[in-house]
C-alpha cells in the first residue's frame, strides 16, 4: 500500500529517559499498518517543512500510535518533537517499512539497542494480544536509561512464552554477550550499526543461517 499523508493530533509527550521522549498521537481513522513499520513525522522550522522516519512503537489494535525517539541536541526534527504539546495538530506520512515477521511459525529473537526498542514494542504487544504461542525473547541494550522496563517485566510475568533479559553497557554488559543459539529461530536486529554488524558476524559464526537474520539500522 502506499504511504499517505494524515492529519493528527498530539495526545502526550513525556519523558521516558532524559534524553529520550514517548510521543503518543492519536491514530487517524483509516490509518492501518503491521507492527514493525515505521511512518515519517512532518514538521514546519518555519524555514521549510522537516521529515523524519520514526518506528511506531505501539500494536496495531492501539487506538493511538506510540513512539519512542531520542532527542538529538543539534537535530533539525527532534528539537521540534521535544516541544510538541498536547492537542497540537501535525502530519503523518505513511505506513512504510518491511521491517516485519518473515514467519509467524518460528521462536523469535529480538535484540535492540536504545530506541531500536520501539518496533519490538509494537511486535511484542501484537503477538501477544493474538495468542502467539511460539517463544519471544527480548533482548535490549542500554547504555543506562531503560526504556519501557516494567511494562516488559510485566509481560513476562504474563506470558510464559515471553522472556526479557536486559544488557547494560554501563556495568559492561553488552547484547553480544547474551546471545543464545537456536538455528531454527528467527533473529530479528534493532539499533545502530556496531551492534547490528556484530551480532550477525557472531550468530552467522555459530551456524545461524543468514536467511534467519533480519536488521533495521538506526543510523
Amino acid at each position: 500500500m502506499k504511504p499517505q499523508k494524515f492529519k493528527t493530533k498530539i495526545i502526550k509527550n513525556d519523558y521516558l529517559a532524559e534524553d529520550v521522549k514517548h510521543l503518543v498521537l492519536k491514530k487517524p481513522k483509516d490509518f492501518d499498518f503491521v507492527a514493525g513499520q515505521y511512518l515519517s513525522i512532518i514538521l514546519d522550522n518555519q524555514e521549510r517543512k522537516i521529515r523524519r522516519a520514526y518506528s511506531i512503537a505501539s500494536s496495531p489494535k492501539n487506538k493511538n500510535l506510540e513512539f519512542c525517539i531520542k532527542i538529538i541536541p543539534h537535530g533539525l526534527a527532534t528539537p521540534l518533537i521535544k516541544h510538541l504539546t498536547p492537542k497540537q495538530e501535525i502530519e503523518i506520512l505513511g505506513p512504510m517499512g518491511d521491517f516485519t515477521l518473515e514467519s509467524k511459525d518460528k521462536n523469535l529473537i529480538l535484540i535492540s539497542t536504545g530506541t531500536g526498542v520501539g518496533p519490538f514494542r509494537s511486535i511484542i504487544n501484537d503477538l501477544l494480544e493474538n495468542g502467539f504461542n511460539k517463544k519471544i525473547s527480548l533482548i535490549a541494550g542500554y547504555r543506562k536509561n531503560i526504556l519501557y522496563d516494567e511494562e516488559f517485566k510485566k509481560l513476562a510475568k504474563k506470558y510464559p512464552n515471553f522472556s526479557y533479559n536486559l544488557a547494560i553497557s554501563s556495568q559492561g554488559k553488552r547484547v553480544q554477550n547474551l546471545l543464545v543459539v537456536d538455528k531454527k529461530a528467527d533473529y530479528y536486529l534493532c539499533g545502530l550499526s556496531p551492534m547490528i554488524n556484530s551480532a550477525r558476524a557472531i550468530l552467522t559464526k555459530k551456524g545461524v543461517p543468514m536467511k534467519n537474520i533480519f536488521s533495521e539500522k538506526y543510523d
